[in-house]
């Protein structure tokens, strides 16, 4: 008899240990859901500010790399005189600066607000033009950065690849005075939109031909590569030199350097903020940030546009990177003249 008690108690559970050991299961499972929802969190996050710290500073390296590019000049070149019936002398041989003019495209300029910069074949002292419909992206700003190219000991015709464009192609420098702006490379730096509507840092650059001219045929428009996804602001401030001593005394968004009576000709350093979105949705709901682009130092002016504050895909990392470049050894001249 009691044999046959012990195998009735063995027999299976009652309702209540049963409930008891379905709620104990869920609460371990639900722990151990949390433990996993939690460290896939963390992982994301850690990877997302990962990969967001390298296209921040991809794009600060590539932009200085190609903005340091300006001011710099082939003493040691091997340029050819002028070809016969070209106006203005001959560029020194060897070696030396290549002359120009002040009616030349200057080497640093840009465009306040701007989504779609195009060519302004009839402005060389500006070279930069912005449709009506080319909207920008969250008021983001236009570079353009012109720069003198090498060429190698052998042909100064062939490029070494010092010196380079945005799509990583060598330029090679200019043979003679009247090639001496149609043969710098040339960088336009802007942000778009790509078809799934990601902001994006873009880079437009000429063509060249085979004479390692830029084509500036009408209807030519830029080649355009992106650099980085995730740029939604890029804006830019330009370091004006008011009294020749090559260190900038204010800076000025590219309205109010273009009002200027000498425009372009005595920037000598420029300020660069670019604020980053991430790829994933890896942060947490919160108030969105507002982002002092340039510090408290610099209010907003005429196309200045000093503060962004996100207004879609909150939930998503972002971060800020600015950067300050001089340009040393900047040749700059208001009066002068190659003859």
């Amino acid at each position: 008899m009691y044999l046959n008690a012990g195998r009735h108690r063995q027999l299976g559970l009652s309702l209540v240990e049963l409930m008891v050991a379905m709620t104990l299961s869920l609460l371990l499972i639900m722990a151990a859901a949390a433990l996993y929802l939690t460290g896939r969190a963390s992982y994301n996050s850690i990877d997302d500010t990962t990969a967001l710290d390298e296209k921040g500073r991809f794009a600060v390296d590539t932009v200085v790399r190609i903005v340091r590019q300006a001011a710099w000049s082939n003493y040691a070149g091997n340029s050819a005189a002028a070809s016969p019936g070209a106006s203005g002398p001959p560029a020194p041989s060897p070696g030396g600066v290549m002359l120009t003019t002040t009616s030349l495209s200057p080497t640093i300029s840009g465009l306040d607000n701007c989504g779609a910069p195009t060519q302004d074949l009839g402005n060389p002292a500006q070279n930069l033009a912005c449709p009506a419909q080319a909207g920008a992206v969250n008021k983001s700003d236009v570079l353009q950065v012109r720069f003198f190219g090498s060429g190698t000991q052998q042909d100064r015709t062939v490029p070494d690849n010092s010196m380079i464009d945005c799509s990583g192609n060598g330029v090679a420098e200019p043979q003679a005075w009247e090639d001496a702006d149609l043969a710098r490379g040339m960088a336009v730096f802007y942000v778009s939109n790509d078809a799934s509507g990601m902001p994006q840092l873009m880079c437009g650059y000429r063509p060249r031909d085979a004479a390692n001219k830029e084509i500036l045929t009408a209807g030519t428009a830029y080649q355009a590569v992106s650099l980085v996804s995730g740029v939604e602001v890029f804006q830019v401030l330009y370091g004006v030199d008011t009294n020749f001593d090559q260190t900038p005394d204010r800076f000025l968004s590219a309205t109010e350097v273009l009002a200027l009576p000498t425009t372009w000709q005595n920037v000598v350093a420029i300020k660069i903020a670019m604020v980053l979105m991430g790829d994933t949705a890896s942060a947490s709901p919160q108030d969105p940030p507002t982002f002092r682009l340039f510090g408290r130092l610099f209010p907003g002016s005429p196309g200045n546009d000093t503060s962004f504050t996100p207004a879609t895909q909150l939930q998503r990392m972002r971060r800020l990177y600015t950067v300050t470049v001089q340009l040393r050894n900047m040749a700059t001249c208001t009066t002068c003249s190659p003859t």
